[in-house]
């Protein structure tokens, strides 16, 4: 009578074959990580392409509306257009460079002049140059040199008065309506002395 072999004995997993699927499983989740890594990089990245694209196209796109705002600007006499308005070099001025500067010392002045001895009643002229751009003449003799719109230098430079050298130098200042002068003069042989006064034009 054969006998009751009882119940089956438990069937043990082979460690080699746990092992091994526990590598498939870590292999998976791996490859899972992994491919889920370089979606999210590989979208940053297109996201990062299209932000640069756009913040280039928008760049070019505002410097394209941009208005030249010296496009409708014409400057004369050689001045030149910078933010609209036109930078001029002397004697011009003016909006478009279309005024000469020298033409406000232009005329017959007259006013009183102190050498040291007391005011004495002077009377002279201004003319320009024809030869030098930024030049006045002050009694057809004397010349000055414009520095700025209202303001001019007298360099040094010989004269004859009444027969005896004289090198003189200087400087006026117009404002408003009235020209402050100032004329250094050295004699030959010896001694200096500065004449100055306020003049008006007539």
């Amino acid at each position: 009578m054969p006998q009751n072999e009882g119940p089956a004995p438990h069937t043990r997993r082979s460690p080699g074959k746990s092992k091994k699927r526990f590598y498939n499983l870590a292999s998976s989740s791996i490859a899972c990580c992994l491919q889920k890594k370089l979606y999210l990089c590989s979208g940053m990245k297109t996201l990062r392409i299209i932000g640069l694209t756009m913040a280039l196209f928008g760049a070019l796109t505002l410097q394209s509306c941009k208005k030249d705002p010296c496009k409708n600007v014409t400057c004369q006499n050689g001045g030149t257009c910078q933010d609209g308005n036109c930078r001029c070099s002397l004697p011009w001025e003016g909006s478009k460079c279309e005024v000469d500067a020298r033409d406000k010392f232009v005329g017959s002045w007259k006013g009183t002049t102190n050498c040291g001895g007391g005011p004495e009643e002077d009377v002279f002229s201004i003319t320009k140059s024809s030869t030098t751009p930024n030049r006045i003449i002050i009694e057809g003799r004397i010349y000055g040199d414009l520095n700025s719109s209202n303001a001019f230098d007298i360099p040094a430079q010989p004269v004859n008065v009444d027969g005896i050298g004289v090198t003189i130098s200087g400087r006026g200042n117009l404002n408003g309506d009235q020209l402050t002068l100032t004329i250094n003069y050295t004699v030959q042989g010896g001694g200096t002395f500065t004449c100055t006064g306020p003049y008006n034009k007539q």
